[in-house]
C-alpha cells in the first residue's frame, strides 16, 4: 500500500492532516540516526512493536517476531568506474562540508567577524559592523534600532543602516534578522525564491500558527493547494541560522544511504543498515492477548496499537523507497560528478527531480533534509547536489553555480601572486571556458568562498618592513 502524503481539505476550507500522515510526513525528514531515536521511543509507547539491532550497533537484542520490515536496495545502470573515482582531487574547497572527522568549529561571532574584515574597508564601518556583531544573539536575530546604535557610537543613523544592510548579505544567510519573517525573506531572496506572494504570507505568520488557511490564501491571493506548497516552501528555511555555531564541534557524518558499484559494474544505492534497527510487529503476541481479554476498551486498546504498529512499519518501507527513488535519480544525473569531480555537477532543483519521479517538490524536499550519501569520494549532504544554473555561451548548455565556484578558486589558487586576478580578470577567462557570468556574480561567489579581491590579496603578499 502507497502512502499518499497530500492535505486533505476539510469542508470549511482549511487544510487538514490526518496524525497517520503527519507521522509519515515528519519520518520522511529524519536523518537515519534520528529515525532510530525515534523508533526507540515509539517502541516505548506500543507494546507490540520491537526492534532488532545488527552486530555493530550497540544495543541489546530483542527476540525475533514474525514481522519483519524489510528495506529494498536500488540498483540501475551506469557508465564504468573510471580511474579517477578514488580521488578527491577536485574537491578541495568543499572539505568542511564532506569531511566526516569531528572538527573545531568557529563561533557564531568569528565567522561574522572574519566576513567584516573582508568585505568592509571603512574604518567607521568597520567599527560599527563590530558593535553589531557583538550585540547578535544566538540565533542570529539583532533587533536594536538605529537610533540607539546612532547615538552610542556618535555616528548618522544612516551610516548605521547602511552596515546592517551589508552585514545581511553574510553567511549564513537570514542572519542580522530583526525578527522570524526578515530572516525568511532574506533566505528566499539569496534563493532566488522571493515573491510577492511569498511576502504576503511571511507578514502574515501569526494566522499561519492560528492555522487559517482560507484567509492567508485570500491575503496572498493563492489557491489553497499554492498555499500548502508555499508553506513547504517555507518549512525548508532555517528559522534560528545562528544556531548552527553553538555548539563546538561537529557531529562525526554518519552517511544515510551507500553508493557503491556492484559485481556487474553497476551503481548501487542501498540504506546504510549499520544506522538502522530492524522493526517488528509481534502480532502473534497481540493475537494471545486478544484471546485473553474480554473487555473492549482493552481489546480496542490492543486493535488501535496494532494498527498503528502496522502502518507505522508501512510508513517507514515509504520512506526508504521514496529515500532511495530519489538518490538514484540524483546518481543518474549527477553521474559525471560521480566519475570527475565537481566540475562536472550539473545545475538540479528540486522540481526537477519532483516531476521526473512523479511525487511533490515538497516530498523531495523533506527527504533530501538532514541526509548524507556516502560515496567513493566521501560524504555528501543530498542538498549539496541541488544548485542554480549558469549560462554558457553555448545556449544549449549551463553550469552549475558550484562548479563555476570551484573554476573561479582555481583560477585564483594558480594566479601570479604579484598581479592577482580582478574579478573582470575572471569575468574574461570564465567567458574562455565557455561561461557567460556577470562580475557582481563573480564578486558575489568570490565572497561565498570567503577570498579577498585582487587589492586585498596582493597587499597580503607584499613583504612586511
Amino acid at each position: 500500500m502507497k502512502i499518499a502524503i497530500q492535505p486533505t481539505q476539510k469542508q470549511t476550507r482549511g487544510l487538514s492532516l490526518t496524525p497517520h500522515l503527519q507521522q509519515a510526513i515528519r519520518l520522511l525528514e529524519f536523518s537515519n540516526v534520528g529515525l532510530s531515536k525515534y523508533l526507540e521511543d515509539e517502541v516505548e509507547q506500543n507494546p507490540f512493536l520491537e526492534l532488532k539491532y545488527s552486530s555493530n550497533q550497540i544495543k541489546k537484542k530483542p527476540q525475533p517476531s514474525k514481522y519483519k520490515g524489510s528495506f529494498k536496495k536500488y540498483s540501475f545502470s551506469q557508465g564504468k568506474i573510471s580511474k579517477s573515482s578514488n580521488s578527491i582531487n577536485n574537491i578541495g574547497y568543499l572539505s568542511r562540508q564532506i569531511d566526516p572527522k569531528v572538527e573545531k568549529k568557529e563561533n557564531l561571532r568569528d565567522h561574522l567577524t572574519n566576513q567584516l574584515n573582508m568585505e568592509i574597508r571603512n574604518a567607521l564601518e568597520k567599527k560599527v559592523g563590530q558593535y553589531i556583531i557583538d550585540r547578535i544573539d544566538d540565533a542570529g536575530y539583532f533587533s536594536e534600532e538605529e537610533s540607539k546604535i546612532s547615538k552610542n557610537l556618535g555616528v548618522k543613523e544612516n551610516t548605521v543602516k547602511n552596515v546592517i544592510e551589508k552585514l545581511r548579505s553574510f553567511d549564513p544567510p537570514g542572519i542580522f534578522a530583526k525578527n522570524l519573517s526578515q530572516c525568511l525573506l532574506i533566505q528566499l531572496k539569496e534563493r532566488g525564491q522571493y515573491s510577492n506572494k511569498m511576502e504576503l504570507l511571511l507578514n502574515n505568520l501569526t494566522l499561519l500558527e492560528k492555522r487559517n488557511f482560507s484567509k492567508i490564501s485570500k491575503i496572498c491571493g493563492v489557491t489553497e493547494v499554492e498555499l500548502s506548497e508555499m508553506i513547504g516552501l517555507i518549512k525548508t528555511l532555517n528559522p534560528k541560522p545562528g544556531e548552527i555555531f553553538i555548539n563546538e564541534i561537529t557531529e562525526t557524518v554518519i552517511p544515510d544511504i551507500l553508493l557503491r558499484k556492484n559485481k556487474k559494474n553497476k551503481w548501487e544505492l542501498k540504506i546504510n543498515e549499520e544506522t538502522l534497527p530492524q522493526i517488528f510487529v509481534n502480532a502473534g503476541y497481540a493475537q494471545e492477548l486478544k484471546k485473553k481479554i474480554n473487555n473492549e476498551k482493552e481489546k480496542s486498546f490492543v486493535t488501535q496499537h496494532l494498527e498503528s504498529a502496522n502502518w507505522l512499519i508501512k510508513a517507514i518501507q515509504q520512506r526508504s523507497e521514496t529515500l532511495l527513488k530519489v538518490a538514484s535519480k540524483i546518481v543518474q544525473i549527477q553521474e559525471r560528478f560521480f566519475d570527475q569531480g565537481i566540475e562536472k555537477l550539473k545545475p538540479l532543483t528540486l522540481r526537477e527531480i519532483a516531476e521526473s519521479i512523479d511525487i511533490h517538490e515538497s516530498t523531495v524536499s523533506r527527504i533530501t533534509s538532514n541526509k548524507y550519501i556516502g560515496t567513493l569520494r566521501g560524504n555528501y549532504q543530498l542538498k549539496f547536489f541541488f544548485s542554480s544554473a549558469v549560462k554558457s555561451l553555448d545556449l544549449g548548455n549551463t553550469f552549475s553555480s558550484k562548479s563555476v565556484q570551484f573554476k573561479i578558486k582555481k583560477l585564483i589558487e594558480n594566479e601570479k601572486r604579484e598581479k592577482p586576478l580582478t574579478d573582470n580578470d575572471l569575468v574574461r577567462l570564465l567567458k574562455e571556458k565557455g561561461i557567460k557570468i556577470a562580475r557582481r556574480t563573480i564578486t558575489k561567489y568570490r565572497k561565498k568562498l570567503r577570498i579577498l579581491d585582487s587589492l586585498k590579496r596582493k597587499r597580503a603578499e607584499l613583504p612586511k618592513n
